[in-house]
């Protein structure tokens, strides 16, 4: 008898010291007695029935792990409220133990590494962009081959970083969730935070600039895409509205919805007046390189590649005057949906 004692004594602690191993690594943990009907849970797991401490409690007291368990399901997808949970339990009919993980929380996470390493990526790769469309222009114009051979040099080494940098940003997607999506509010955000980044310019051009964002506030359905190729997508097209505009030029923004989804419209007033300027605009360095460079990216090839990831499309025409208008169309999940 005190042999047993001890041993369910030891068989406690073990638990405890298993639950409070969880509680520092945030895993939420239970185990549960079938034959009392008691539950030994750590804190983060008590945080997910009401609130509770760490300890133990009857199943009557917590109905809602009851109902869990009396599904015998090993692993389940439950909402609690706000909250959308994975529930595993392993163990045989009396004793299981019990996981939840926080599935919204772990999303959230895993698109706020997506779109700070985006967006990381975007500020190296974009003057890097600039710099290799200068270096093609030098190419064009300079006949000295000593020249020549040192642009071509440094079209080399931008290639190199350039190629580095994506596969640095490959490497996140190990740690992404697939079927990523996008809520309406997310990328309005998006769109309001690469206009504050902007804003220098914008003042320095003294730029008028009308933006209009407030389909996005109406629009319930999810983007089947990233925030983080949205960024892409919307950061290029900005910085070329402002790079090639002129002081006190105009850029507007609206979204529209139509059938076949929700289209993106960027037109701003243009120092190019030059028809082939449009055809420029999509294509990758090598198309200028006289050396035929592997460049990824010149004018708005960059936001091209991020629409194709998306599922949508981008095109541009020349508007009245010397305006330039760019619309892209953003697919949503649902289409049935009512603004």
């Amino acid at each position: 008898m005190l042999l047993e004692r001890e041993n369910a004594e030891q068989v406690l602690s073990l638990k405890e010291n298993i639950l409070q191993a969880m509680d520092s690594l945030s895993l939420a943990m239970a185990f549960y007695d079938g034959q009392k009907e008691k539950v030994m849970f750590n804190s983060s797991f008590g945080k997910f029935i009401g609130g509770k401490e760490k300890g133990e409690a009857f199943l009557w007291e917590i109905p809602l792990l009851g109902t869990w368990l009396r599904k015998e399901e090993s692993l389940q997808v439950i909402e609690v409220g706000s909250l959308k949970l994975h529930l595993r339990i392993w163990g045989g009919e009396n004793d299981k133990v019990v996981f939840l993980e926080d599935i919204g929380e772990k999303e959230r996470k895993s698109r706020e590494m997506n779109y700070l390493s985006t967006a990381l990526w975007h500020e190296l790769r974009t003057p890097l962009t600039a710099l290799e469309g200068n270096v093609v222009i030098l190419e064009e114009e300079v006949k000295d081959q000593f020249l020549l051979d040192i642009s071509y040099k440094m079209e080399q080494q931008i290639n190199r970083i350039e190629t580095t940098l994506d596969n640095l940003r490959q490497l996140t997607s190990i740690f992404q969730e697939e079927n990523q999506f996008s809520t309406a509010g997310e990328l309005k955000r998006t769109l309001e935070e690469v206009i504050n980044n902007f804003e220098d310019d914008i003042r320095r051009l003294d730029l008028s600039l009308s933006v209009d964002t407030s389909l996005l506030d109406k629009v319930k359905a999810l983007f089947p895409f990233s925030s983080a190729d949205f960024l892409i997508l919307f950061s290029n097209l900005f910085s070329n509205a402002l790079k090639f505009n002129y002081p006190k030029g105009r850029a507007e923004i609206k979204l529209n919805r139509e059938e076949e989804g929700v289209f993106l419209e960027l037109s701003n007033t243009t120092s190019n007046t030059s028809r082939e300027f449009i055809k420029w605009l999509f294509e990758p360095s090598s198309t200028f390189s006289p050396r035929g460079a592997d460049g990824r990216g010149v004018g708005l090839y960059l936001a091209k590649e991020a629409v194709a990831r998306m599922g949508g499309r981008i095109s541009a025409h020349y508007g009245e005057g010397d305006s330039v208008i760019f619309r892209v169309l953003l697919c949503v999940e649902d289409k049935n949906e009512e603004n």
